[in-house]
């Protein structure tokens, strides 16, 4: 039938992970609606990098934002990241991830989670009600940067709960660290 030989085609092409019966199995147990995929197989990351490849050519992307990037190997990432430089340069890739060998090569950024954390901790403390930061909020969101200089910059993209409109909401956000030229040096944050 013709479903039955759709799926003969796309399991000789992705190589999926399969179970002992021969039935494909997802990533996770409990992640049912997921087939995994086999990363062992040549042809696979083949027809990936090559997938990864065309849409930068024939639709221009900017680049790639990976689900679950830490399940793939890290080498599959860095193969596939130096194929699609020969086609775009200055593509983006985003790692939905924090493992730091995928930053070495493959990826720009990650979530950084452990950096979510730790605002999070920093920001909205347990004693706090969260009403009362809002002047702190709206005042340091307000403040001028425009007249100091910050030759030094770290970024870091994460997922924040952030003070909106007088409520927590979810909110991916681009965190920007800037050494001030005044204290560059003295290890001081501006």
């Amino acid at each position: 039938d013709e479903d039955e030989f759709f799926w003969k085609v796309v399991d000789a092409t992705m190589k999926f992970m399969k179970n002992e019966k021969g039935e494909i199995v997802p990533p996770v147990a409990d992640w049912a609606d997921v087939a995994g995929l086999d990363y062992t197989k040549p042809e696979l990351r083949r027809y990936i990098i090559d997938m990864l490849k065309s849409w930068v050519r024939d639709y221009d992307l900017d680049g790639f934002r990976c689900d679950v990037a830490l399940m793939i190997p890290t080498d599959f990432w860095d193969q596939a990241r130096a194929e699609v430089d020969k086609v775009k340069h200055n593509t983006i890739w985003l790692a939905e991830a924090e493992k730091p060998d995928l930053l070495v090569h493959a990826f720009d950024l990650d979530y950084s989670w452990n950096m979510h954390a730790t605002l999070t901790e920093i920001l909205v403390p347990d004693d706090v009600e969260p009403r009362m930061l809002d002047a702190e909020v709206r005042a340091f969101r307000s403040r001028p940067l425009e007249e100091t200089t910050y030759p030094y910059l770290w970024l870091d993209a994460t997922y924040l709960k952030v003070r909106e409109g007088g409520r927590v909401v979810s909110m991916a956000a681009l965190v920007a660290t800037g050494i001030a030229a005044a204290v560059a040096g003295s290890g001081h944050r501006a």
